[in-house]
């Protein structure tokens, strides 16, 4: 998913109102991107057993990027 730069900095100036934290454009867009999965899981229809397995191959794929 992509998210624009203007959602980005809406996120930020959110987080400074809130919680009187600076995030950089990197952090912004992690914590936002976590958000909506957190949203898309509390939300959402569950998911079938062909979807569970295509998340969990991109959760394992992009857990292993970052280390």
């Amino acid at each position: 998913m992509i998210i624009s730069k203007e959602t980005i900095e809406k996120f930020k100036q959110m987080v400074k109102k809130h919680f009187n934290q600076d995030l950089s454009d990197k952090e912004a867009y992690d914590q936002y991107q976590k958000f909506l999965n957190l949203y898309y899981v509390v939300y959402s229809k569950p998911l079938t057993p062909s979807e569970e397995k295509k998340l969990s191959k991109y959760i394992n794929q992009n857990h292993h990027e970052r280390k």
